[in-house]
């Protein structure tokens, strides 16, 4: 594992109302598009919208870039997608917050947009997180292209890293 966390959503108080969390992307770093890190949770108790289940954009993964989020990597609006950009996917597709058992496993990759709802029951929700991000191989080739080697199957490779980003080419390779 590359990380281990839980995050719990407390029911609301008189000193501290029912909130959302900001949706985000947890890839708040250049990063290539396509899979290179999962994150999976485990609720410890059953989620509902009730209790504050996370909300997801499904398919937002597929192309989502630092370009779409508010903030630069260590700041606090790091990964927070932008205003505009959801109200326009809101119009195509718009989030879902799915009921899932306790004791589930979730899978989602780390590009993902999404948010902790707000929880309006009596009982806290508690979830497990677990992320998974392949060991990268970095080798410097001639012409200056970079090479990475994602868990020994995937090419990825930047032929140019122009100001903040970089263009990825990718392909798999047969095992």
């Amino acid at each position: 594992m590359s990380f281990v966390s839980g995050n719990t959503a407390l029911p609301p108080t008189e000193s501290s109302p029912p909130a959302a969390q900001p949706t985000h992307t947890d890839a708040d770093f250049d990063h290539p598009h396509l899979p290179f890190a999962l994150v999976v949770n485990v609720p410890l108790v059953g989620m509902t919208p009730e209790n504050g289940s996370t909300e997801v954009w499904l398919g937002t993964h597929l192309n989502t870039t630092l370009e779409d989020q508010e903030g630069k990597h260590g700041d606090r609006a790091s990964g927070r997608i932008k205003r505009e950009l959801l109200d326009q996917r809101r119009t195509e597709r718009g989030p879902c917050q799915p009921v899932v058992k306790k004791g589930s496993i979730i899978v989602r990759d780390l590009r993902l947009w999404h948010g902790g709802m707000p929880n309006m029951s009596q009982d806290p929700r508690v979830m497990l997180a677990f992320s998974k991000r392949p060991v990268l191989l970095l080798v410097r080739m001639p012409n200056k292209v970079l090479r990475l080697v994602l868990a020994d199957r995937v090419s990825v490779q930047s032929i140019s890293r122009p100001g903040t980003g970089i263009r990825w080419k990718w392909s798999l390779q047969k095992s």
